[in-house]
């Protein structure tokens, strides 16, 4: 995968007026004490409070029958939009690049969702909604591919991706047994197998970067490992998910785990690993929820530290769209759990918060 031209010589240099956009937009984003307060409110109150912190609440279309919670999740996902936008618009050369390359991730996560919406033949309007665009897809280029009926002429449309045999063997899964999960495990291995091979190309200055990207596979790694064996996988059923080595977890500390007889040996081995303390007193004999939201947590917190040690760089402008699409997801939470009439202590146990 190559969607822009960044794998050449990278050196970063220092961004003083990039640090001080960056510490300037942090300030806004939403505090442990606002969730606190938003807990607390109706949705509508909700949505007073979010536009004057600067999201788009179009109270018209409130008033015009649209529900508070829908209006909420798009003011959210046009905000996570807005920073894209933004970030992209202030820098230039290799930084733009950098961030380019970051928010590509939402093009392959919207292709996906493009895929889902046709296997449950659902409206492209209703897709519309779901889509957040930031990269190199604008909404109306989705709804194009969104019309084609070949996945084949999908995938060469988007010229993210090579078509190259694992991924013509993928579509041809997808459309024989319409196992989405298959070509969409090609499709983030080419992504997230792009960005370890750029992070390859940073000079010194970016370790930092090279660090917060390889904790990421650490986080979707464990996570993809207490998925499958709760499920009964085995090994080699496994290794087929898992992505490059990570920070504290290389593959062969993946194969070990991934050869536990069940979850709760995997976890008990868990608990030996670098991620110990993180996982320690999690209870897994019913749900994964507290395993996937601690090690969210700490990937966040990881990335907060980073942003403070290491102000200079590139690193806290990856560490604030962490940030920013933390709270994006914080919002669209509480909003459908207020909706739903779920109790407020239920979902703050669900918000992700950096310390």
């Amino acid at each position: 995968m190559q969607p822009i031209d960044i794998l050449g010589r990278i050196s970063f240099g220092k961004y003083p007026y990039l640090a001080a956009r960056m510490r300037a937009m942090k300030s806004k984003l939403l505090t442990r004490i606002d969730y606190e307060k938003i807990l607390k409110m109706d949705l509508y109150t909700m949505a007073k409070f979010l536009e004057e912190r600067g999201y788009s609440i179009d109270e018209e279309i409130i008033r015009g029958g649209f529900k508070v919670e829908d209006v909420i999740e798009l003011a959210a996902n046009e905000s996570l939009e807005s920073c894209f936008r933004k970030l992209l618009f202030i820098t230039a050369g290799q930084t733009r690049k950098i961030i380019l390359a970051y928010v590509v991730r939402y093009d392959i996560e919207n292709i996906k969702t493009l895929l889902r919406g046709k296997l449950a033949e659902e409206s492209v309007e209703n897709l519309r909604n779901l889509w957040i665009c930031g990269g190199l897809l604008s909404k109306e280029k989705l709804e194009e591919l969104y019309m084609l009926d070949d996945i084949h002429e999908i995938f060469r449309r988007v010229k993210l991706l090579k078509i190259d045999r694992e991924l013509k063997e993928a579509i041809d899964t997808f459309n024989t047994q319409e196992r989405v999960d298959v070509l969409e495990n090609v499709i983030d291995k080419r992504y997230f197998n792009f960005l370890l091979k750029y992070s390859q190309k940073l000079q010194k200055d970016g370790k930092t970067l090279l660090q917060l990207i390889k904790i990421r596979f650490d986080v979707l790694n464990l996570r993809t490992l207490y998925r499958l064996k709760r499920e009964g996988a085995g090994k080699e059923e496994i290794m087929k998910w898992v992505y490059p080595s990570g920070l504290k977890l290389k593959m062969r500390d993946i194969e070990r785990l991934a050869a536990a007889p069940d979850l709760k040996a995997l976890h008990e081995m868990v608990l030996n690993t670098p991620y110990g303390t993180v996982l320690d007193g999690v209870d897994i004999s019913e749900s994964l929820i507290e395993v996937e939201l601690r090690l969210d947590t700490y990937l966040l917190n990881f990335a907060s530290t980073l942003m403070h040690t290491n102000p200079i760089s590139i690193v806290p402008v990856i560490a604030y769209l962490m940030m920013k699409e933390a709270e994006t997801s914080n919002i669209k939470l509480i909003a459908r759990g207020k909706a739903r009439g779920v109790n407020e202590e239920f979902i703050k146990k669900y918000l992700v918060i950096y310390s």
